[in-house]
């Protein structure tokens, strides 16, 4: 059966990409058959994830005023592939300011509705910093994605920042926040995105790699890819191999796949394997 992922937040720069990118590397290492499809204009997640990622440009605001179907029509691929009973993992990402036109259409055409009376699981992450204005509308993006997808499970993802969500000041977002979110967190509904710091950010991005990738590296390719002393740049693998396990270890616990070891033991065998092309926007500030 189908099982459907969706990461969303209203939000820019709220790491919705990594985390995509750590639920699509967890799901590849068990063996799952994965399609992506990221509804925005951005190319990271093609060049991760070459071959699996259909991309899906919504249209612009002046086209939507002449056809006021032009968001159905360019959702329609995915609209096709939710109502396909291939056995697999559909994880779709919601580029910024999308989720409520993406909410609309699949609203309308009952798509929704269709994936709950066929027993598909659907679970939407929203991802949020402590950035108040990331609470509010990821708050807002996951009320919109519920009312689209009845029945649908909410998961939050706590992307962290170096600050803490219990000392939220912002009323608005306190109050989104207690509403929406702590009950979910209250009953184990979330998961923990790690911090990288900057050098560790900087080599990964710059590596065209996935965390797992990179922290499969061996000594030859890790110097070769990163061009750094060998034992800075092995203590970047470090801090990364243990963000990604770290990740894994935190999403195994509510959004588990059927073998997620290869990406559990990722610390352990970081020198042993070849580099993937694959990369990762962590870097969503």
């Amino acid at each position: 059966m189908m099982k459907l992922v969706i990461v969303a937040n209203e939000k820019g720069g709220c790491r919705k990409t990594a985390v995509t990118t750590v639920i699509a590397d967890a799901a590849l290492a068990s063996g799952q058959p994965v399609q992506i499809f990221q509804v925005d204009r951005q190319g990271r997640l093609p060049v991760l994830f070459r071959g699996l990622v259909a991309t899906i440009a919504m249209p612009s605001t002046e086209t939507l005023r002449q056809d006021d179907l032009a968001d159905a029509v360019a959702l329609a691929p995915l609209d096709d592939a939710l109502r396909d009973s291939a056995s697999r993992l559909v994880l779709v990402e919601i580029g910024a300011n999308l989720p409520s036109r993406v909410a609309d259409c699949i609203a309308a055409a009952e798509t929704g509705t269709f994936l709950a009376q066929s027993g598909t699981e659907v679970t939407i992450v929203v991802p949020t910093t402590t950035d108040p204005e990331a609470i509010t509308l990821g708050c807002r993006t996951l009320r919109q994605l519920r009312e689209a997808f009845p029945g649908a499970r909410a998961l939050v993802c706590l992307c962290q920042d170096g600050a803490s969500w219990e000392e939220i000041t912002n009323s608005k977002a306190r109050e989104a926040y207690d509403e929406q979110l702590s009950p979910l967190i209250t009953a184990g509904e979330f998961f923990r995105l790690p911090r990288l710091l900057p050098r560790a950010l900087a080599a990964l991005d710059a590596s065209a790699l996935t965390p797992l990738g990179f922290a499969r590296l061996s000594d030859t390719d890790l110097l070769a890819v990163t061009h750094l002393p060998g034992a800075v740049a092995r203590h970047v693998r470090g801090d990364i191999a243990k963000y990604v396990y770290d990740a894994v270890a935190s999403l195994q616990k509510v959004l588990p796949f059927r073998d997620a070891s290869e990406v559990g033991s990722a610390p352990a065998r970081r020198s042993r394997s070849a580099p993937t092309r694959r990369g990762v926007d962590d870097g969503e500030k």
